[in-house]
């Protein structure tokens, strides 16, 4: 009876942490599709020309926090207070002078809510490791899903006279918000004695900060190079696209999840058969992807696009499904360092391809070729390695 008390409780923890990480990715998809049907796309394009700077200041205010965290909360369990307390002050006035740099690209009145914003995922991203550890899934569904409402409440309120100044204003305060209900159910943990800064820190958690960056990259930075060549409005239109292939590619890891923990004891050919399945999930749920992206872009969006579009787009998702299990199989023997170098082939070969290819005129299915193409790189290289490995053994 214990022990199956002692498996629901784990089936019930797994079950809401992806309720949740589903939610809070289903909302985020789910924005833009209001604020253009309040306002226009060009209002959501320039907004996420201020987005993109934050994600990527948020980035490098967190650091590699949370995965260098939850493994050293493994490790030390009688010091969570002081680990965590020590890495919260010391990130902390990373959000203020990150923020500040704002002033180089945007006016005055936005750096105010570009901090208030930052400050609010800060705390986010800050407490979202102990939420983890603890299991407190319940609570993070309950404020995503209450600040979303009153989120969507305050663009129906304002959308008579709704613009980029009412957006920017409702979702830094959505943000902060956020932040601090996660403050005060977790503020326990923070210990006051502990305000210093440890430059150790970032020297210790760089490989994970190197590994959560380059992956947000891998994925984001066809996005930024959008921003730099073509229209607000085409911004609008791939940022939308791009978050929902994204999405697609993040599902991957919810089919493998149950496997995460036992991956290393399971027998080769297991494995083997374990990669089949979830490659052929990919394939169902990635034309399920396309076909929504089709209907999104044809009827919200008023776009057309090529066969040829929707043929890249189904193999920027596919990868993931496919390459899966071979990073986790790297991350289980302690070859980060491995994954961080893919990753980096990813990003240069993204960056490239996806410049050379707008710089000619080829719009967004440029960048979406750039983002293909890294993703069948990465595939290519873990492939290649897992090869060698099975070689090797055999």
């Amino acid at each position: 009876m214990k022990l199956n008390l002692s498996v629901l409780r784990k089936i019930k923890a797994i079950g809401l942490n992806t309720v949740r990480q589903v939610l809070t990715s289903v909302f985020s998809i789910t924005i833009p599709f209001i604020v253009i049907y309040y306002s226009k796309k060009e209002v959501w394009g320039e907004f996420v020309t201020y987005l993109l700077f934050v994600l990527i200041i948020s980035q490098l205010i967190n650091f590699g926090n949370k995965e260098y965290l939850l493994r050293t909360f493994s490790k030390k369990p009688n010091k969570i207070i002081n680990t965590f307390s020590s890495v919260f002050f010391t990130r902390l006035p990373l959000t203020l002078i990150l923020s500040a740099i704002g002033f180089l690209f945007f006016d005055a009145w936005l750096i105010g809510y570009i901090f208030i914003w930052s400050l609010g995922q800060f705390l986010s991203h800050s407490f979202e490791t102990i939420l983890i550890y603890e299991k407190k899934f319940s609570y993070s569904i309950i404020i995503e899903v209450l600040f979303f409402t009153l989120l969507v409440l305050a663009f129906i309120l304002y959308r008579s006279n709704f613009n980029i100044y009412i957006l920017i204003v409702s979702y830094s305060i959505y943000q902060l918000c956020k932040g601090l209900s996660y403050f005060s159910i977790f503020y326990k943990y923070i210990n006051l004695k502990k305000i210093s800064i440890n430059f150790k820190y970032f020297k210790i958690s760089f490989w994970f900060f190197l590994l959560s960056i380059l992956g947000f990259l891998t994925n984001k930075i066809d996005l930024y190079i959008v921003d730099m060549f073509l229209n607000k409005k085409t911004l609008s239109n791939y940022q939308i696209i791009n978050s929902l292939l994204v999405f697609t590619m993040s599902l991957s890891a919810y089919i493998f999840i149950p496997f995460v923990k036992n991956i290393y004891r399971i027998k080769r050919k297991t494995i083997l058969k374990i990669k089949k399945l979830l490659f052929l999930c990919g394939l169902i749920v990635s034309i399920f992807c396309i076909v929504i992206v089709y209907y999104v872009a044809t009827y919200f969006l008023n776009t057309s696009y090529s066969l040829y579009f929707y043929l890249i787009a189904f193999f920027y998702i596919l990868p993931c499904f496919a390459y899966g299990i071979d990073i986790l199989m790297l991350f289980k023997k302690g070859k980060e360092k491995t994954v961080v170098l893919y990753l980096f082939y990813g990003v240069v070969i993204n960056t490239i391809t996806s410049i050379l290819l707008l710089n000619n005129n080829f719009d967004i299915i440029g960048a979406l070729v750039g983002g293909t193409t890294a993703q069948l790189l990465i595939l290519v290289l873990l492939k290649r390695n897992s090869f060698l490995h099975d070689c090797s053994i055999t």
